[in-house]
């Protein structure tokens, strides 16, 4: 939806559109339905069966969706963010050791060393 298109914000109750299923099986939504439902390019839809009819409605965006793709810039890749990950993990356990002996006060006693 463009700006210069408001978005209509109650549907016409009863109004019946028409849309053709191309070979693919893809449906083509009129404007005016996306208009009067808010549907933009690139937004997803849920059809719910009953018997024979099949409701359409726009889905709510989930927000992990929206965050897709954000670190891209820094892993640009799924090998490198795998490497990250495990340089990231192989650590866990020492650090954990470490903060064990921080609780326990063992830094009031001892020198504690990183290493």
């Amino acid at each position: 939806m463009t700006a210069t298109q408001p978005k209509t914000q109650k549907a016409t109750e009863g109004k019946v559109y028409r849309a053709k299923v191309t070979g693919r099986h893809a449906i083509t939504l009129p404007a005016e339905l996306c208009r009067q439902l808010g549907i933009e390019v690139g937004d997803f839809v849920q059809i719910e069966l009953g018997g024979d009819t099949a409701v359409l409605r726009p889905v709510e965006e989930v927000p992990i969706t929206a965050i897709r793709g954000i670190m891209k810039k820094y892993y640009p890749d799924t090998a490198s963010n795998q490497a990250f990950l495990q340089e990231e993990r192989s650590g866990w356990d020492e650090r954990e050791a470490l903060y064990d002996r921080i609780r326990e006060g063992a830094w009031q006693n001892e020198e504690l060393s990183n290493d």
